[in-house]
């Protein structure tokens, strides 16, 4: 299903956070094969270091942002 393209985000941006870069690559690639064309995750894998990717999660992912609770893309798979 489409929406489970946001497991592969989350998961690599929760090991981005949490300083494992290549791990985090790693999942991103791995959803970007699975889900081929996904912005957010070519985003992410344009990513260059640890650091970097660090910073991107923490802009996009933080508690000053409001969380999309929007689960209407659950109705249209």
């Amino acid at each position: 299903r489409s929406y489970h393209v946001r497991t592969y985000i989350g998961l690599g941006d929760a090991l981005a956070k949490n300083g494992e870069f290549p791990k985090a690559l790693a999942i991103w690639r791995e959803g970007l094969s699975k889900f081929p064309g996904t912005p957010e995750l070519k985003e992410r894998i344009a990513l260059k270091s640890g650091e970097e990717a660090l910073a991107f999660v923490e802009k996009v992912r933080n508690l000053e942002e409001q969380i999309d609770t929007d689960f209407s893309f659950l109705l249209n798979p």
